[in-house]
């Protein structure tokens, strides 16, 4: 099958499909029956990017990509599931080996003039996130390296995390983390009352410690980058939205404790914090203590709520109120083919609601890590009428950098 050139904007071009699946068959009437927190999050997508510089591709076929998945899909199985519906209309995954879709496409562009573009909204990678969390989507694509690399996995075949089972108290919370939606029915795509836009921007080692100095003082060596760069988002925006500013936020990372045993699972601590306070006049050094010490984990009551209507009700998470994405400490840049890691990684998520998102990834340029050079990539899914304004209030706070050429190396 080939797409039209107007795909991508027309600077990706020649589309191509096919399937691609394990070399060796699962197993018949293999299923995995997610649990709440995957359907909970089943509205949401995550769009993921590797840039390599062309010594990492040299001799690589497309031939090989596929021998590689063979083996690569093998283990990973859950990836050529399809989903179907229960009698009680509870969705699950049934393994039936068809396989997984491999695009294949053309672009002019090199990957320094790429970088240089920063519209990273046009690459086209897409992984669901029901099952997976955003650390185990980095595990499940490190692995391909793995694998393309004549390497064995670090474990025999993959299995999906075990679900434990809910029994739902019957005393029904509200949630402040999620948010119930009209039935989607089949087609999984949340609705927005407005259109959302994608911006992205670098911020090198050099503007992070001003940024920690300027919130924490002189002696900032042990506080949090996340947290303190969601406070100072979350200003912004509360600026931009003054007179109807977000006081309740969402933040979203990932329990590492449960992650790097070869199984897919969506193992994120969801938490709210609630502002009692103006965040526009807040200090921002009490602004980002909150996030620290103040955050109330919801991932078990989202979880109820969902089996308290047997997995039928529709949720979203992303976007519910304003959401702070963890991601600093996710092996963004261990996928290596041929001894080479990529230049540039990129993670974006898709049906995020009005309230928009904020994701924090670990950007290491050329993909090394060379001795505390490590600065961070901001990805703000936002709605479009009011990113403008947004990003003359990341510039006024030293955030976004008035010239932006902080993709360069410093």
């Amino acid at each position: 099958m080939v797409l039209s050139q107007q795909e991508g904007n027309g600077l990706i071009y020649n589309f191509k499909i096919s399937s691609v699946g394990p070399g060796w068959s699962s197993g018949s009437d293999l299923v995995h029956y997610p649990s709440g927190m995957d359907l909970a999050m089943k509205l949401h997508y995550l769009k993921v990017v590797y840039l390599f510089n062309s010594e990492a591709a040299q001799g690589l076929t497309i031939m090989r990509i596929k021998e590689a998945m063979f083996k690569w899909l093998h283990h990973y199985y859950i990836a050529c599931g399809r989903f179907r519906r229960s009698d009680s209309g509870r969705p699950f995954m049934k393994y039936n080996d068809c396989g997984a879709r491999l695009f294949e496409a053309k672009c002019e562009k090199t990957i320094d003039e790429w970088i240089e573009m920063k519209d990273w909204s046009l690459h086209w990678t897409r992984i669901i996130i029901l099952s997976f969390s955003l650390n185990a989507a980095s595990e499940f694509i490190n692995s391909w390296g793995t694998v393309m690399a004549g390497l064995p996995l670090k474990f025999e075949k993959l299995n999906p995390m075990p679900q434990k089972p809910i029994n739902p108290s019957t005393i029904e919370k509200e949630l402040l983390s999620a948010k119930r939606v009209d039935p989607v029915g089949d087609h999984w795509i949340t609705a927005n009352n407005c259109k959302m836009d994608t911006f992205s921007f670098c911020i090198t080692t050099t503007q992070l410690s001003n940024i920690q100095r300027k919130i924490w003082g002189p002696n900032f060596d042990q506080a949090s980058i996340f947290e303190s760069l969601c406070a100072i988002i979350w200003q912004c925006i509360a600026k931009v939205r003054e007179g109807s500013e977000t006081k309740i936020v969402t933040l979203c990372k990932n329990d590492l404790s449960k992650s790097g045993h070869g199984t897919l699972g969506n193992y994120q601590i969801i938490s709210n914090v609630v502002a009692q306070f103006p965040i526009v006049d807040t200090d921002l050094k009490q602004l980002a203590a909150l996030l620290v010490d103040r955050a109330v984990n919801e991932r078990n009551e989202i979880e109820e709520a969902v089996e308290r209507d047997n997995g039928v009700t529709d949720f979203f998470v992303y976007g519910a109120n304003l959401t702070f994405v963890d991601l600093e400490e996710v092996d963004l840049y261990e996928l290596t083919l041929k001894g080479h890691k990529p230049k540039f990684v990129y993670y974006t998520i898709e049906g995020v609601g009005n309230e928009g998102a904020v994701l924090v990834l670990p950007w290491i340029q050329g993909g090394r890590k060379d001795g505390g050079g490590q600065g961070r990539l901001v990805t703000i899914i936002f709605p479009e009428n009011q990113m403008l304004e947004l990003k003359s209030e990341l510039k006024e706070k030293g955030v976004l950098l008035e010239v932006e050429s902080d993709v360069e190396e410093e």
